[in-house]
């Protein structure tokens, strides 16, 4: 019977250096797998709530700076009562035009700096929670950041209503990852302007304060 010959030194260093390798990458791979999704979700966090405030922070600056409710809206009254409410559009899309910039503004350069997230957070272990080192992810608009104004109508009191302006920005925007891309879609808008619409006390008033309660006063007169 023929003799097997045992490898030589090298054919077996470089067997076991292999063997090293694929049991290396193969463990990559399983950590990735298992902490992929953890890190999807933490960046994901993180770039909502700055991206949120970003949003947010374009509208303070710009209403502040360049709106009320008597440039946005022109009220009718005549007699005492209140007989048209006329939007200003080219105010508003102005308005509206000036914050998109600007939180467009504000997006660039967060994205560029990104997010960060320690390894150790990651591991799901509280003791390592914020210790080791980073992975950093940038993000960037992949649309346009859309606008539009929403109009709310709220009792204030006895014939009062205030009527509130909000402005509604949403954006959605690519995390970069290690790994892969993640997509998130922030929606936020805030109060712009707002006003209290007073009218003539009327001697008697019935306060409907949902569609159940609407439907009751109307008469009933039971099936024969």
């Amino acid at each position: 019977m023929p003799v097997l010959k045992a490898p030589a030194p090298k054919t077996r260093l470089k067997i076991i250096i292999l063997a090293l390798i694929a049991a290396i990458l193969l463990t990559l791979l399983l950590v990735n797998a298992a902490l992929h999704p953890k890190l999807v979700a933490l960046a994901s966090a993180q770039a909502r709530g700055m991206i949120s405030g970003a949003l947010n922070q374009a509208i303070l600056t710009n209403a502040a700076a360049d709106a009320s409710y008597s440039q946005l809206m022109s009220v009718g009254v005549a007699d005492g009562r209140v007989y048209l409410l006329q939007a200003n559009t080219a105010k508003m899309n102005l308005l509206a035009a000036n914050t998109v910039q600007a939180a467009l503004d504000n997006l660039t350069s967060l994205g560029k700096q990104g997010v960060s997230i320690p390894m150790g957070t990651l591991s799901g272990v509280s003791l390592f929670a914020g210790l080791g080192p980073n992975i950093r992810a940038t993000f960037l608009p992949v649309s346009g950041i859309t606008s539009k104004f929403r109009s709310q109508f709220l009792s204030a009191g006895v014939n009062q209503t205030l009527h509130r302006i909000e402005l509604l920005l949403s954006v959605t925007v690519e995390i970069a990852l290690p790994g892969g891309m993640a997509s998130v879609t922030v929606e936020t808008g805030m109060p712009v302007a707002e006003s209290v619409i007073v009218g003539e006390v009327p001697s008697a008033f019935t306060d409907v304060a949902n569609q159940e309660d609407m439907l009751n006063l109307i008469p009933f007169e039971p099936m024969e």
